[in-house]
């Protein structure tokens, strides 16, 4: 059986860190995926070098691309009754549209605005770029 998340959708929260016992490192966030009518809510954790790294990238509202195993975890509260929930344990991760630095978002903005040229190469690149993420990612069952 093939068990693997992908999808793109919306921090909706800053996200949460841990560091555990045994010394990994662990980042827990929720993504709003939104549908035409819908919206569907997906816990994600990340652990280790890929949590500290994203950690500093990750903010609410921030899109992000996760590619994962989704896995199940089932508990007893403190009165007795059962919780549970499904989450995406994430291999993979990118940050999509994340701002640079605030002095280059100053020049950007002292720019003035580009011709309907510029635009269309600007719109090419941009769909380079989601090629090129597609075809790195090797275990996608489909």
């Amino acid at each position: 059986m093939i068990n693997r998340f992908t999808g793109i959708g919306n921090l909706t929260q800053e996200p949460q860190s841990k560091n555990i016992s045994n010394g990994n490192f662990v980042v827990t966030f929720s993504i709003a995926i939104n549908d035409k009518d819908t919206v569907t809510y997906i816990d994600a954790e990340v652990w280790g070098k890929k949590a500290e790294y994203c950690l500093p990238k990750l903010k609410k509202g921030k899109p992000v691309f996760i590619d994962g195993k989704l896995r199940y975890n089932s508990w007893k509260t403190r009165d007795n009754q059962s919780r549970s929930r499904v989450y995406c344990l994430v291999d993979n991760i990118r940050i999509l549209n994340y701002e640079i630095n605030s002095e280059q978002n100053t020049q950007a903005k002292a720019q003035p605005k580009p011709t309907s040229n510029t635009s269309q190469k600007k719109e090419e690149t941009f769909i380079e770029e989601d090629e090129e993420l597609y075809s790195s990612m090797n275990d996608i069952p489909f």
